[in-house]
Parts: C-alpha cells; sequence; structure tokens
C-alpha cells in the first residue's frame, strides 16, 4: 500500500468513526503536489453534498488541520491503521 492509500484508508476511518464528514488532503514535496484527494461530504445539513477537491473551508477549519495533520502523519508513518 502506497501513502496515498493509507492516507485514503486514515481519512475514511475518520467519515466511518463520524469524527468528520470529510476532508481534502493536499501534500507537495520540493514545490510539486503528489498527492490531492477528497473523501465524504462537505455538508449534512439540510442535505448532503459531496466534498470536491475546490471546496473552500472558513478559517476556523483551519485550527482542525494543524491539529490533526501531525497526527495523521505520525500514523501513516508508522504503518497506522487499528
Amino acid at each position: 500500500m502506497d501513502a496515498g492509500q493509507k492516507i485514503i484508508k486514515v481519512l475514511q476511518r475518520g467519515i466511518t468513526d463520524e469524527v468528520f464528514p470529510g476532508a481534502v488532503a493536499l501534500v507537495t514535496q520540493g514545490g510539486e503536489i503528489v498527492f490531492f484527494e477528497h473523501v465524504g461530504y462537505r455538508s449534512l445539513v439540510p442535505e448532503r453534498a459531496s466534498m470536491t477537491r475546490d471546496t473552500i473551508f472558513d478559517l476556523a477549519s483551519l485550527t482542525k488541520v494543524f491539529a490533526t495533520v501531525p497526527t495523521i502523519m505520525k500514523l501513516v508513518d508508522q504503518g497506522g491503521s487499528r
């Protein structure tokens, strides 16, 4: 399983465990995009709307990124899912 598949697996687990409804993940290396995927939903109410690569997040959502990205990266590095 490559790193991209591991990232998707961790994100899908977050959706399954109802940690978050969806996510967009972008990884760059050396100024090049090496991974850019979306999973889940950007909204659930009043109706479900799928997440897209160009979903815009409000500023409050950045806190989630700064709190969870290091954790996700560590899990992926350790080969980690349950």
